[in-house]
């Protein structure tokens, strides 16, 4: 199955490729067509970009607004349907800091009329506004591994699944290719496969409590039968004594990232 973004919840196109360590840097993409006239218009105000894997959401990305380039790239070889085809490369332009505190704040707290909505259109509405919350939280967080800081955001989880997906089936297939991984604000650095899974290991368990609170939320948000239930609903994620960010036991035996 072919990787695929998704723009905006509507707009979907495959990629020829993708690699989220990539993407941090080189804000491109390699779309499979020669329409330039709808990649143009795909692209002219984006809101939200979704990667997807075998219909599997391994990336999602609000940082982006629009486009600075459209280019086509001719006859480039397509490894997941062994043939030569035209490709668009988009390259993406970011959102200003200001941009996206405006936009996070409208999504946290959008000025909508409550009394105009239907009673579902509010739970769905709330439901929207929980996961959100949740996703700003995690954004927020860390934990500490071998003294290093490592996101927990939902971003960071599927860009790491993705990552170690790749390695296996990279190595499997005999090629020679390194795992690697980056604290905050820091270059990508080689893992070896027990340290990547450990800290995988280490940030969903600090993730779950959370992710459960979230869950619990949103059962509270279903089965309200009133709009007065709803408004009595509260969303609210904080770090707690019992889901303070984990830090590595110094007491495990050393298993050093790979030089």
């Amino acid at each position: 199955m072919p990787i695929k973004v998704q723009i905006n919840g509507s707009s979907t196109y495959n990629l020829i490729t993708f690699d989220p360590v990539i993407f941090e840097h080189d804000m491109t993409l390699q779309i499979i067509t020669d329409d330039f006239s709808a990649i143009k218009n795909a692209f002219q105000n984006i809101e939200l970009l979704e990667i997807f894997n075998n219909d599997n959401l391994i990336g999602s990305y609000s940082c982006f607004n629009s486009f600075s380039d459209i280019s086509l790239l001719p006859n480039q070889y397509n490894t997941t349907e062994n043939k030569f085809c035209d490709v668009m490369k988009v390259t993406l332009t970011k959102t200003n800091i200001i941009d996206q505190v405006q936009r996070l704040e409208e999504q946290l707290n959008p000025t909508v009329d409550i009394d105009a909505m239907s009673l579902e259109e509010y739970k769905n509405f709330l439901q929207d506004k929980n996961k959100t919350a949740l996703a700003t939280f995690l954004s927020e967080q860390s934990v500490i591994f071998k003294e290093k800081p490592y996101g927990v955001s939902e971003e960071d989880q599927s860009e790491m699944a993705l990552n170690l997906m790749q390695y296996q089936a990279l190595s499997a297939a005999g090629q020679e290719i390194s795992l690697e991984w980056h604290s905050k604000k820091s270059a990508c650095e080689p893992f070896t496969v027990e340290d990547f899974v450990a800290l995988t290991a280490m940030i969903k368990t600090f993730v779950y409590p959370y992710y459960q609170q979230m869950q619990t939320i949103k059962e509270q948000i279903f089965t309200s039968t009133t709009k007065e239930e709803l408004k009595n609903i509260t969303i609210e994620y904080v770090l707690t004594e019992t889901t303070t960010p984990p830090q590595e036991s110094t007491d495990q035996e050393d298993t050093n990232t790979e030089k």
